[in-house]
């Protein structure tokens, strides 16, 4: 899973240079970097990963929490979840991040869009 999100998140940040092939375009050429659908797909999709990443890493936080209060001695398992706090919140940075260099704000998501939110 950790590395289709990463490259998915890659080729967010590094699209494919104008005479490349880009992977899934209809007429098997090269997405304009103008192509306003493009960039419609791109700020739904970091909008919904930036709301899930911080949704999971605050989440997390809860959870880390309640792990020193009650199994201060699972230190296996409070390693990893502070592990995978810290891949989520790298992530968050890094798409909050995109939304700064393309100097536009994040569209409003809320829980219907968190798959967070559902458990």
């Amino acid at each position: 899973m950790r590395n289709w999100r990463n490259n998915i998140a890659h080729r967010l940040i590094n699209p494919p240079p104008p005479g490349e092939v880009a992977a899934g375009t209809a007429d098997g050429g090269a997405a304009p970097k103008t192509n306003p659908l493009r960039a419609r797909y791109l700020d739904v999709l970091a909008s919904i990963y930036l709301y899930n990443e911080h949704r999971g890493y605050t989440a997390l936080d809860r959870v880390l929490t309640a792990a020193h209060a009650i199994c201060p001695d699972e230190t296996t398992f409070i390693a990893a979840v502070t592990q995978h706090r810290a891949e989520e919140e790298k992530h968050y940075r890094m798409f909050r991040r995109w939304f700064e260099r393309q100097g536009t704000m994040p569209l409003a998501v809320d829980a219907g869009f968190g798959h967070i939110d559902h458990f």
